[in-house]
């Protein structure tokens, strides 16, 4: 139990250090944080704001705890003055919050997620798969990564998680009489977070834990828990409902329908954006649970052979802890990780953060297989099991050894990124230590401890990684310096902004430039709005992938100047003035 804790702790303090210490990369990190700004800026709590535009891809709760945290660190600094409890609009925009300030809401979310995972798994099966659960779930690398970006999908992933493991704990309980205020508690918890959950992507948080708990019910044939859980997701609809009627009062009837239909039925069928091959997950997921997806089959193949045995036979033991008939919480666990990776492989639409909500259900399964691994290794001699052990330990072996010959290597290749060959040298040697150290246990006959290795290694590759190198990469991934050039190129006149000649519908690196520039930027879309622009600022900046784009081409009576070559990502935005073309005297040379 203590371990568990501890662990749990450590990994906290590895996400905090590591949300710190850089700057927001583009593409995704620059949108949630440019929404953010415009809400603190506009106070208006339902209408989310990008590009100049209204944003109704998502419910507002995500950008609620965003602007919240932004909100109190700048009452804490003294930034935002009142009078009255009414804030004061400064005459400028106000000032940019930390970007580890508007990330803390992801954080605490993995954080929290993380603790609910071992307390769940403590709860059902007891404390040495508490601890491998949160040793395995917490050192995956896609949930570390995911942990310290500022992302939406994180906290639809927590609150998905605390919606199953409440209402699982409710209808389970430990005592001989249960407590019925307490399960009906836990099941209107459930209830209330499945009904955040759409509010902070859609009605997703409302069908992925029903459907879970749904099915679950089913397949005991427990016809009364099929309509408790139909009932609850009811209740979290109607809170989906009222901020859906909210929003349709302030923006409009057609914006609603572009988020319910476009944004998440039209997504999931014709996956009009993201779209991806069928076997997009069973690929990307090998590498996203590095170091521990060899394992994961393994617990699959365990979850589904005693869910089955507990169906029918008596109960057994479970990481020492006694498992009644009927009583299957790895059954839940199996069914929700395959339920929610079915779902999601059916989308068209497919990203690898989109499945962070089964994130908890694998690292349970995993952590079964490490205690059974530990159980089983000399008593059942299987070489499965073997075989897949030594596979785990000897892809952080090659990874190491691959790291050792490989980053001085690219460095010398790329310029911008030779500042992390130290780091990286460190990062593969600590790899390259704890596949020896591994290899060592296993031959000594001591799977949990050569596991146990990976897992210290990884911590420390991860903490190189987040606290040295990636604040090293900013130069060439972050758009701050870019921003705060073209901050003070627009703050010459009064009430000057940019504009942008937009690439299809959105200027997609504005977010980035405009969250740190603290500067509008207006996209143009027709020659006749670019005339327009440039009667009213002679000299306005101008942004453009290039200089001969099929806009400025229309611009015939304009040369465009190049001012600034700036770099967002991996995209060259170039920042541009139109000067007027200097007509040729008659008989005289073309100028």
């Amino acid at each position: 139990m203590k371990r568990t804790w501890l662990l749990v702790c450590g990994l906290s303090a590895l996400y905090l250090a590591g949300g710190i210490g850089r700057d927001f990369w583009y593409p995704d990190e620059p949108d949630m944080a440019a929404i953010t700004a415009n809400m603190l800026e506009s106070g208006d709590l339902l209408r989310l704001r990008l590009y100049e535009r209204e944003f109704a891809d998502y419910p507002p709760l995500y950008f609620w705890l965003t602007s919240a945290a932004g909100w109190l660190v700048a009452q804490a600094s003294g930034l935002c003055g009142a009078t009255g409890g009414t804030p004061v609009p400064p005459p400028v925009p106000p000032p940019v919050p930390p970007e580890w300030v508007l990330r803390l809401p992801t954080t605490l979310s993995a954080i929290g997620l993380l603790a609910l995972t071992g307390a769940w798994a403590r709860r059902r099966l007891g404390g040495r798969v508490a601890l491998w659960s949160v040793a395995t779930l917490g050192t995956a690398y896609f949930f570390v990564w995911q942990a310290t970006n500022m992302h939406i999908d994180m906290p639809f992933a927590f609150l998905i998680g605390a919606a199953v493991f409440a209402y699982d704990l409710a209808r389970s309980p430990t005592g001989r009489r249960p407590v019925p205020l307490a399960r009906w508690a836990g099941w209107c918890g459930a209830a209330a977070l499945m009904g955040l959950a759409s509010l902070v992507k859609g009605p997703a948080g409302i069908v992925l834990p029903a459907g879970v708990l749904g099915a679950d019910h089913l397949l005991r044939r427990e016809w009364k828990g099929v309509a408790r859980v139909a009932a609850l997701a009811a209740g979290g609809a109607a809170l989906f409902a009222a901020w859906a009627v909210a929003y349709a009062k302030a923006s409009g009837a057609s914006n609603l329908a572009y988020f319910i239909f476009t944004q998440n039925i039209s997504r999931f069928l014709t996956g009009h954006s993201h779209l991806r091959p069928p076997h997009y997950y069973l690929v990307n997921i090998w590498y996203s649970w590095a170091p521990w997806a060899f394992l994961l089959p393994l617990g699959l193949a365990l979850a589904w052979r005693e869910a089955v045995a507990r169906a029918s036979g008596p109960g057994v033991r479970t990481g020492g802890t006694p498992v009644p008939p009927g009583n299957r919480p790895l059954g839940l666990a199996l069914l929700w990780f395959a339920a929610l990776f079915a779902f999601f492989t059916i989308s068209r639409s497919k990203r690898q953060v989109y499945i962070l909500p089964l994130y908890p259900a694998a690292g349970v399964l995993i952590g079964y297989a490490v205690t059974r691994l530990a159980d089983g290794w000399e008593a059942e001699r299987r070489l499965a099991w073997r075989a897949l052990t030594w596979a785990t330990v000897g892809v952080v072996l090659a990874a190491g050894l691959a790291g050792l010959a490989a980053v001085p290597f690219a460095a010398s290749r790329l310029r911008d990124y030779r500042c992390v060959v130290a780091p990286g040298l460190l990062g593969a040697a600590l790899l390259l230590a704890a596949g020896g150290w591994a290899v060592a246990k296993l031959r000594a006959q001591r799977p949990t401890a050569a596991l146990g290795a990976l897992a210290a290694g990884t911590s420390l590759l991860y903490l190189v990684a987040l606290v040295w190198a990636f604040p090293l990469l900013d130069d060439p991934l972050s758009a701050k310096a870019d921003g705060q050039w073209l901050d003070a190129e627009t703050r010459q006149e009064a009430g000057e902004v940019a504009a942008s000649v937009a690439r299809g519908r959105d200027f997609e690196e504005a977010s980035a430039l405009s969250f740190y520039g603290r500067v509008r930027i207006v996209p143009l879309a027709t020659a006749a709005e670019a005339r327009a622009y440039l009667r009213r600022q002679p000299n306005g900046l101008v942004l453009s992938h290039g200089t001969d784009g099929p806009l400025l081409r229309e611009l015939a009576e304009f040369e465009p100047v190049v001012v600034r070559r700036m770099q967002v990502g991996d995209d060259i935005v170039l920042a541009l003035r139109l000067r007027p073309r200097v007509a040729a005297p008659p008989g005289g040379p073309t100028p």
